[in-house]
């Protein structure tokens, strides 16, 4: 009976581990919060493809940081139109994630954390990239000032419209990780068995 009870605790204990491991959120710990960025709607040709985020709103503060955890549904070949997504989609919803600062009144401090290596995975259909944190973390910090211009004489210009105003402030890479160029061909209908580990996407610059 002790027998019966304990191999039922293991495989509880083992279906728990697999579903906390296969979902990215369970990296996101309170108080910060997950949420998924339909950058899909930003990429032509490849409009279902997902970003899963992990952000955090100070609450007496202006400051927004927001860290990238997976992307998904991403066409063949479009991985890093994908990376590129993320950084102008957290910047034209930052007031859905964290409100606006009116320019007169200062601005907004956006950190964006963005992996440069990657778990890469091919269902047959489209490819999921996944950080990885332990064999290979390399990632791209970006840090811009945001504040919505009311035409007010802080921000004013010529021919003057409401518009968002941002200032690259730093862009850096930080991490150990060493990343490998993808190997693996991603034929459709034919899902991998296994995913492509430590996988470089992405490129860390500022002129995007």
């Amino acid at each position: 009976m002790k027998k019966t009870i304990f191999l039922v605790f293991a495989v509880l204990v083992l279906s728990f581990s697999l579903s906390q491991a296969q979902d990215p959120c369970a990296a996101c710990l309170a108080p910060k919060t997950c949420g998924i960025a339909d950058i899909g709607s930003m990429i032509p040709g490849c409009p279902n493809a997902k970003a899963v985020i992990c952000f955090y709103c100070a609450p007496t503060q202006p400051i927004m940081n927001v860290e990238v955890l997976e992307i998904s549904g991403i066409c063949p070949g479009y991985e890093d139109a994908c990376w590129d997504a993320v950084w102008p989609w957290v910047l034209e919803n930052q007031t859905e994630l964290c409100g606006q600062v009116n320019c007169e009144n200062g601005s907004n401090l956006i950190t964006i954390i963005e992996p440069l290596c990657w778990d890469k995975m091919w269902d047959g259909q489209t490819i999921t990239l996944t950080h990885n944190y332990w064999s290979c973390d390399l990632r791209c910090v970006k840090v811009v000032e945001s504040c919505y211009c009311t035409c007010t004489p802080s921000c004013w210009v010529p021919d003057c419209e409401s518009h968002m105003e941002q200032t690259v402030i730093s862009v850096e890479v930080v991490g150990a990780g060493e990343c490998d160029e993808p190997s693996k061909l991603a034929q459709p209908g034919i899902p991998w068995t296994e995913s492509e580990t430590c996988i470089s996407v992405g490129e860390c610059k500022a002129d995007e």
